[in-house]
């Protein structure tokens, strides 16, 4: 199944027109602070070799996180991202969302679920994987992770930083995304 869903990546990323111009973006522009972590990503034993050609490229993208309370208070400081291709990122696609996202060490992502069809592949940090009502389960650098759409997932980063590159297929707007009813305890900390 890993193959099939790979392959399937591989298709849609071969669609992609990069031969056109790109966005750029000025380096030196304020990163998030979650990005203190790419360094130890980058140095990271366990990751993947796909890891060091984002290290090679990391000053040329544009590395933001979901606006101050967006994504809940507390993924404030605590994740980055980047958009690689897309809809409005470096390269145009209107049918595939794909970037980069950092988690810092011991950090939820909460339990969300969306329109899109996803893949995960971490590349660097040992990460845990939550899908619909199963516990976390690790997943090693590598390990192709797939949700298929609205199935709500959830993601813990564990003692590492947790970087991983991400795919969106289908229905990639970002308002058919929702956090799931019961993803936050009480006092606002992600279950």
């Amino acid at each position: 199944a890993q193959n099939s869903v790979s392959d399937f990546v591989v298709n849609l990323l071969n669609e992609v027109d990069f031969s056109g111009e790109t966005n750029t973006y000025t380096a030196g522009t304020r990163k998030p602070a979650a990005c203190k972590y790419l360094a130890a990503s980058f140095a990271d034993l366990s990751a993947i070799n796909l890891v060091e050609s984002l290290a090679v490229i990391q000053n040329n993208l544009n590395w933001t996180e979901a606006p101050r309370g967006k994504l809940t208070s507390y993924m404030d400081d605590k994740h980055a991202m980047v958009h690689m291709i897309g809809p409005d990122a470096n390269y145009f696609s209107n049918h595939i969302r794909f970037g980069a996202f950092l988690l810092a060490p011991d950090t939820i992502y909460p339990f969300h679920s969306h329109a899109a069809e996803e893949i995960y592949l971490p590349i660097s940090g040992l990460g845990q994987w939550r899908l619909q009502n199963q516990p976390y389960t690790s997943k090693q650098p590598g390990t192709i992770i797939h949700c298929k759409p609205w199935v709500p997932h959830a993601i813990y980063s564990g003692e590492k930083p947790l970087l991983m590159l991400w795919a969106w297929f289908g229905n990639i707007d970002f308002s058919a995304y929702q956090f799931e009813p019961d993803a936050f305890y009480p006092n606002g900390l992600p279950r």
